[in-house]
């Protein structure tokens, strides 16, 4: 991969961090939902249906569609954590710029933060660029250097 491919990969993860912890929090309400309903209540009577019949098959589907879910749910676990481990990892004035600019970006955020901290909204994508750059070197352990 090339830096401008790790980027636009760290761009993207930023700017969609949000939904995936939603989607994340949704999925593992949705498979609570599936094992608490009566298809999966009785494990004795899920083993005494027969697959060939139409009971059983609805039986293995459901239980293949959890499965799935689950297995789903836990790389996007994985994912997510890997995004809050790379941003932990930088200061926290790197951490609010990245929360700004991509995260929960709003708009006219960028001149808001230029008042806020008396700077020059020039000043502020530079160091912006810089936290991304110290970003993907924490997620995926590449600098700017390494690749060019």
């Amino acid at each position: 991969m090339t830096y401008s491919e790790f980027k636009e990969q760290a761009v993207q993860d930023l700017k969609n961090y949000n939904e995936l912890k939603r989607s994340t929090d949704v999925l593992a309400k949705r498979i609570e939902f599936l094992k608490n309903g009566n298809l999966y209540a009785d494990k004795a009577a899920q083993t005494a249906i027969r697959e060939d019949s139409e009971e059983g098959r609805q039986v293995v589907r459901h239980l293949s569609q959890l499965e799935a879910m689950e297995h789903k749910l836990h790389y996007s676990r994985l994912y997510l954590s890997n995004i809050e481990n790379a941003l932990t990892l930088l200061s926290s004035s790197e951490r609010e710029l990245l929360t700004g600019f991509y995260i929960n970006r709003q708009r006219l955020s960028v001149s808001k933060y230029a008042r806020k901290t008396y700077t020059d909204r020039t000043w502020l994508y530079r160091k912006a660029q810089k936290a991304l750059e110290n970003y993907i070197f924490a997620y995926f352990g590449v600098s700017k250097a390494d690749l060019e």
